[in-house]
């Protein structure tokens, strides 16, 4: 069946005994418990699970992501149901679970490629089968395996006994079939059939289980960067003992001569020195690129640059560039376009970086104590990296050295990062009972965070340098973000220069040399 890129995922796929963990809280952000969604008629989440422009249901989790309180890493996964109940089945009625996907994206992890969970047999505590995708191989992990009912890692063999090898974007399918103490995983790519069999232990067969399919991350912000991001085109289980093949997904083509079925033309943008550059879709890399078969995307995720900058790029083909500090010149980057069959091809992005002539710095401004609130309660950190989230009420939160993660959250409160690379994240709605104060911010380790579900006119990634002013008030239209660098004040205006008033939201005691690029919109 031809997938309907106009409809939620539940238009293309069966998904009334599934639900979904999302990598946001109940509130949008990533600092409370991961958001599930049972009921999945018509549902999707613009930024974590939707249908692509070819139709995919496509899952998307930042390593920054929320979490389950029994994980420490984000996802955005399907769990299985039996209607309204958790699903729990037993190895004498058996499962089998048929999918076909592409990996889009990976997360790094320690500075090397990272991986992704795709699939699933969960039992009440540990995993019969974890199905990996990691730098192009698979395999998966069996929880209580062997003689010593251990973690054991099994891998796939053709008959030729050589192991899968899958690349982003590449297309591939995987069938899970257990029953009784039989074990089957196969995965189908690049025209070849890759098997394991193996025996179920025997401390499984009292156990009960559900299937989970989707992208389930194996890094976090403390150890990776990045995001996974996985498209399905087939998924489906039963119960009944019907085991089916999928069809072999065909390998990516590499177009010859003839075929010209999606054509990337390069591109070239004017920027500034020290200045982010945003480009909607309209004027993005797609815009001049030909997809004779339709569906065209970009394949997205965060680039370097050839001069050291960086480029997050989204699937519409609008993007953010960050040139490296203090850098002009030419600069440049490649992207892929693609089409709705997998066709693919490569495209340059050149920049011109004009140079800013320098001017004499002006005066740094003593800083002068602020109001501070009058806090009820202290929350301290240790020297090591602590996750600090405030009370209801006026709270002290003093990290007291290392990278602390500071969520302000209702009230006044005064924080204290100390030494280290900070964050304060600000996820509810500003007002004037909700101002707090940053008392040591240092521009070159720390980081502001601003969740778009509290501020609602900014959008997601790196504040644009349009959206940032400083001063004591708007100057167009486009200013979401204004920092007054006499006082220290921070405020947010939902219109700029309109009619609606500006709202501080935090002060910044030591009056730091604040520019867009201390922000952040998570």
């Amino acid at each position: 069946m031809a997938l309907n890129s106009s409809v939620a995922p539940s238009g293309n796929f069966d998904l009334s005994n599934w639900k979904i963990t999302l990598p946001v809280d109940s509130n949008g952000g990533f600092s409370g418990n991961a958001m599930e969604v049972k009921n999945l008629s018509g549902y999707q989440h613009s930024k974590y699970f939707y249908t692509a422009a070819d139709g995919a249901m496509t899952f998307v989790a930042p390593v920054e992501g929320a979490t389950t309180s029994g994980s420490s890493y984000a996802r955005s996964e399907l769990r299985e149901m039996n209607g309204t109940a958790n699903a729990a089945w037993d190895l004498k009625t058996g499962g089998f679970m048929s999918a076909t996907l592409e990996v889009d994206a990976a997360p790094n992890r320690d500075g090397a490629g990272g991986r992704i969970i795709v699939g699933q047999i969960h039992g009440q505590d540990d995993e019969l089968v974890r199905l990996y995708w990691e730098n192009g191989k698979l395999y998966f992990a069996n929880d209580q395996a062997g003689s010593n009912n251990s973690e054991t890692k099994f891998y796939f063999v053709n008959a030729s006994g050589q192991q899968p090898d899958v690349s982003l974007d590449e297309r591939f399918s995987y069938t899970i079939n257990a029953k009784g103490d039989n074990l089957e995983v196969t995965v189908f790519a690049d025209g070849q059939i890759y098997k394991s069999v193996s025996k179920i232990n025997s401390v499984w067969q009292s156990d009960t289980f559900y299937f989970k399919a989707g992208a389930y991350l194996g890094a976090n912000e403390s150890n990776g960067s990045g995001y996974g991001q996985t498209s399905f085109y087939a998924l489906s289980f039963n119960h009944n003992g019907t085991v089916t093949t999928p069809t072999q997904p065909t390998p990516t083509p590499n177009p010859g001569a003839g075929d010209n079925s999606v054509t990337a033309t390069d591109d070239a943008y004017a920027a500034t020195e020290d200045s982010v550059l945003t480009v909607s879709a309209a004027q993005g890399v797609l815009a001049n690129d030909v997809a004779a078969d339709g569906g065209k995307t970009a394949t997205a995720g965060t680039f370097a640059t050839a001069q050291g900058g960086s480029v997050k790029l989204n699937a519409d083909g609008s993007f953010v560039y960050t040139p490296k500090s203090n850098f002009f010149g030419s600069d440049s980057f490649n992207y892929t376009a693609k089409d709705a069959d997998g066709d693919t091809d490569t495209g340059t992005v050149t920049f011109k970086v004009a140079d800013v002539a320098e001017t004499a710095p002006m005066p740094t401004p003593t800083p002068t104590p602020s109001l501070r609130p009058i806090t009820t309660k202290t929350i301290n950190g240790t020297s090591s990296a602590n996750s600090l989230t405030g009370t209801s009420g006026n709270d002290l939160i003093d990290g007291k050295g290392g990278d602390d993660k500071i969520w302000a959250k209702n009230g006044s409160d005064v924080l204290i990062g100390g030494a280290g690379k900070d964050s304060f994240t600000f996820d509810t709605k500003p007002g004037t009972k909700n101002v707090d104060v940053i008392v040591d911010f240092n521009v070159a380790d720390d980081t502001i965070r601003l969740n778009d579900t509290a501020f609602t006119k900014l959008k997601y990634g790196k504040l644009s340098s349009s959206s940032f002013v400083v001063g004591s008030k708007a100057l167009d239209s486009g200013d979401r973000i204004i920092y007054d660098n006499k006082t220290g004040a921070l405020s947010y205006d939902a219109d700029g220069t309109g009619s609606t008033a500006a709202v501080k939201f935090a002060v910044i005691e030591n009056l730091a040399k604040l520019t867009a690029a201390d922000f952040i919109v998570i």
